[in-house]
C-alpha cells in the first residue's frame, strides 16, 4: 500500500468518525423531528428548507476561501506564506459572515415571504434571523476546520465535531421535548451548537497561531476562489435546491417527505462522500505537487471507490424502508421507500465529481468548474419544473440524479482535456446496471412479512458483495 493511500485511508476513516458522530446525532433526533408529538410533519418541511438555504448562503459568503487556502498552502513558492494565509482567510470570511447577517437581520420579512411562501408559519421572520446567526457561525468555522485538515489534524477535526453534536442533541432535548418550542426549538439548538463549536475553534487558531493579516495574499485567494464560491452555492443548490421548489409547487408536508429522504440518503454523503472528500480534497492535491497530469492517485482509487460506494448505496437503499418504520409512527414518512435509492444514486456520481475536480483545481481551472457546476444546476432546476407537477417528489429526485450525471459527464471531459486521463468508466456502468436490478428485486418485498422481507434483501445486497469481488465487475473496463 502506498504511503498516498495509507493516508488516504486512515485520515478518511477518522472523518468517517466525525460524520458518523453527526449522523449519530441525526438519527436521534430524527425520533423527535419526526413524532407528531414533538414537531409537526409541515414544521419538518419547513426546517428541511431553513436549513438547505443556510447551507447554500454559506459558501456564498465564505467566497471559496478556505479552498484557495489548500491550493496555494500545498505550492512550494508560498511555503513562507501559509500561515499568513489562514489567518488572512479567517479575517476576511468573519467580515463576509458579519455583513451577511445584518442583510438577514434587516430582510428578514422579504426574504420569509420569499423563500417560504404561503407556507411561511407565525413568525417566520424571527426565525429567518436565528437563521442568520446560524450561517454566521457556520461560514467562519469553515476556516479553522480546513485548517485542521490542511494540517491532517483529523483527529482534533474529528473531536470538535462530536463535541458540536453533543451540544446539539442536548439543546434539542431541552427545547424540543422540555420546554416544547417546537420549529424556534429546532433552530435555536442548531444556532446554540455551531455557535460553541465557531467559538472554540476559532479561538484556537488564534491562540496558536503567530502569523499577522496580508491584504496582499486576500486579492490572491479572492481571485482563486471567487468562482469556487459561485461552483460551491451550485453545488448545494444541485443537492438543496429541490427543497425549494418542492415547498413552492407542492407543499410542507410532502416537502418533509422528501427531506427525509435526503436526510436517509446523506448517510451515504456523510460517510463516505464527504469523508472522503475532507480527505482526498487534501491528499488528492498534494499528490499532484503542482502537475495536473501526475493522477496515478486518482485513477488507482477511482475503482475502489465506485464499487464500495456502490455497495453502500444499494445496502441503504434497500433498509430505508424498515428504519423509517423504526423512527416515526407517522405512515407518511414511508414513502421514502422509493426516493432513496435514486437519491443515493446522486450522492455516488457527486462522489465522482469530487475525486476529479481537484485536477481542476490544480490547473487553476477554477472559472471552468464554476461553469461546469452552474449549468448542472440550471438543469436541475429546468428538470425539477418539469417533472415535479407530473410525479411530485420523484421527479425531484430524478432530476437530480440527471443533473449529477452531467456534472461528471463534462468534468470528466474537461478532466481529460486537460490532463489527458481517462477514468474506468465501464465499472461506473457495471455499478449502476447491479444495484439498480437488485434494488428493483428488493422492491418487490414492501408488503412482506418484516422478517421475510429483511431476509430477502440481506441477501440481495450479499449478492451484490458476491459480484463486487468477480474479476468481471472489478477489472478494468477497455
Amino acid at each position: 500500500m502506498s504511503g498516498w493511500t495509507s493516508r488516504l485511508l486512515r485520515q478518511s476513516s477518522l472523518y468517517a468518525v466525525a460524520n458518523l458522530s453527526m449522523k449519530a446525532a441525526g438519527f436521534f433526533l430524527a425520533l423527535l423531528y419526526l413524532n407528531p408529538a414533538y414537531l409537526a410533519q409541515d414544521a419538518f418541511g419547513i426546517w428541511g428548507t431553513l436549513d438547505a438555504a443556510a447551507k447554500v448562503l454559506v459558501p456564498l459568503l465564505g467566497l471559496g476561501l478556505t479552498t484557495g487556502v489548500l491550493r496555494f498552502w500545498a505550492d512550494p513558492a508560498m511555503e513562507n506564506d501559509r500561515e499568513s494565509l489562514g489567518m488572512t482567510a479567517l479575517a476576511a470570511t468573519t467580515v463576509l459572515a458579519l455583513a451577511g447577517l445584518a442583510i438577514m437581520l434587516v430582510g428578514a420579512p422579504w426574504i420569509a415571504e420569499a423563500l417560504l411562501g404561503d407556507e411561511a408559519p407565525p413568525g417566520a421572520a424571527h426565525l429567518i434571523r436565528l437563521v442568520g446567526a446560524l450561517v454566521v457561525f457556520r461560514t467562519v468555522v469553515s476556516v479553522p476546520q480546513a485548517l485542521l485538515r490542511i494540517r491532517e489534524r483529523s483527529g482534533v477535526f474529528a473531536l470538535a465535531v462530536g463535541g458540536e453534536m453533543v451540544v446539539l442533541v442536548a439543546g434539542t432535548v431541552y427545547l424540543l421535548v422540555v420546554r416544547g418550542a417546537g420549529l424556534e426549538g429546532v433552530v435555536l439548538a442548531h444556532v446554540a451548537a455551531a455557535g460553541l463549536s465557531a467559538t472554540v475553534l476559532v479561538a484556537g487558531v488564534l491562540w496558536t497561531g503567530r502569523a499577522r493579516l496580508r491584504p496582499d495574499l486576500l486579492g490572491k485567494l479572492v481571485r482563486f476562489g471567487l468562482p469556487l464560491a459561485a461552483a460551491g452555492v451550485g453545488s448545494l443548490l444541485l443537492n438543496l435546491g429541490d427543497r425549494f421548489l418542492l415547498l413552492r409547487l407542492t407543499d410542507a408536508s410532502t416537502t418533509a417527505v422528501y427531506d427525509w429522504s435526503g436526510r436517509v440518503g446523506s448517510l451515504l454523503y456523510l460517510v463516505v462522500i464527504s469523508s472522503f472528500n475532507l480527505a482526498f480534497s487534501v491528499l488528492g492535491v498534494k499528490s499532484l505537487r503542482g502537475d495536473a497530469t501526475q493522477t496515478g492517485l486518482h485513477r488507482s482509487v477511482f475503482r475502489h471507490f465506485v464499487v464500495g460506494t456502490g455497495f453502500l448505496a444499494l445496502g441503504l437503499s434497500l433498509i430505508a424502508y424498515d428504519l423509517t418504520r423504526f423512527v416515526s409512527p407517522n405512515p407518511a414518512y414511508l414513502g421514502a421507500e422509493v426516493l432513496v435509492a435514486p437519491i443515493a444514486a446522486g450522492y455516488l456520481l457527486y462522489g465522482v465529481y469530487f475525486l476529479m475536480v481537484n485536477v481542476l483545481f490544480v490547473a487553476d481551472r477554477t472559472g471552468t468548474v464554476a461553469i461546469i457546476l452552474l449549468a448542472a444546476t440550471a438543469l436541475n432546476v429546468a428538470l425539477n419544473v418539469v417533472l415535479i407537477p407530473m410525479i411530485g417528489p420523484m421527479g425531484a429526485a430524478l432530476a437530480t440524479v440527471a443533473s449529477y450525471a452531467a456534472l461528471v459527464a463534462f468534468t470528466a471531459r474537461t478532466v481529460a482535456r486537460e490532463a489527458a486521463t481517462r477514468f474506468d468508466w465501464g465499472i461506473l456502468a457495471k455499478v449502476f446496471l447491479l444495484g439498480g436490478a437488485l434494488w428493483a428485486l428488493g422492491h418487490l418485498s414492501v408488503d412482506w412479512l418484516t422478517a421475510g422481507r429483511i431476509a430477502w434483501r440481506a441477501a440481495l445486497v450479499a449478492a451484490y458483495t458476491t459480484a463486487g469481488m468477480n474479476p468481471t465487475l472489478t477489472r478494468r473496463s477497455e
